[in-house]
């Protein structure tokens, strides 16, 4: 299972809906053959496909997915789950929900970490907590690194900087983040 989490956690980290969504059938068979052993990867696996297919307008297979995971998730989990579920609440325009998810306290996974701080600046920004951006962000702003562009962008915007949401704009661009790049001017728009 772990094998197979982290292809979709790749496809996620990089906005790669397509490819995350393309895995749904070999990553629920890989989620069938290892419920017998309690992992936080099986119900974590499924939220990132529902999350995959939302962003590709399949609303129904991303609520079959999600309820999927819920059946299977256990108690004391929902920090390791906060991520995937903050990042389809931002695309349903859930305010609601994303502030629910952002007063859980951060869990630092060594495999999923960054994704997971780069999903809880998008719903800070989101949110325009300019507060808890000032406080979070500045540290994350390290060269080269997966959150560098998230950081600087969610900066850029709590500031209104334009060049600061400009170097993130190339941050993003020069690591391959194409789609993360696309969801600054909705962010800063809001929910």
């Amino acid at each position: 299972m772990h094998a197979v989490s982290l292809q979709l956690e790749i496809a996620d980290a990089l906005g790669d809906w397509e490819a995350l969504a393309g895995e749904t059938d070999h990553a629920t068979n890989a989620i069938a053959e290892n419920l017998a052993t309690p992992c936080v990867r099986n119900p974590r696996g499924l939220l990132l496909l529902a999350a995959a297919h939302l962003f590709l307008g399949d609303e129904a297979r991303s609520i079959e997915l999600e309820r999927d995971a819920e059946r299977m998730v256990g108690a004391g989990y929902e920090t390791y789950l906060s991520a995937p579920r903050l990042r389809a609440a931002l695309a349903q325009g859930n305010r609601a929900v994303a502030e629910a998810l952002l007063a859980l306290p951060i869990e630092r996974s060594f495999v999923w970490g960054p994704g997971v701080l780069a999903t809880r600046l998008d719903g800070l920004l989101a949110l325009g907590d300019r507060e808890a951006i000032e406080r979070e962000a500045p540290a994350l702003v390290q060269g080269g690194t997966y959150t560098e562009p998230f950081a600087l962008r969610a900066l850029g915007a709590a500031r209104d900087d334009d060049d600061l949401l400009a170097r993130a704009q190339e941050q993003f661009a020069a690591l391959g983040l194409s789609w993360h790049g696309t969801q600054t001017e909705p962010l800063i728009a809001g929910l």
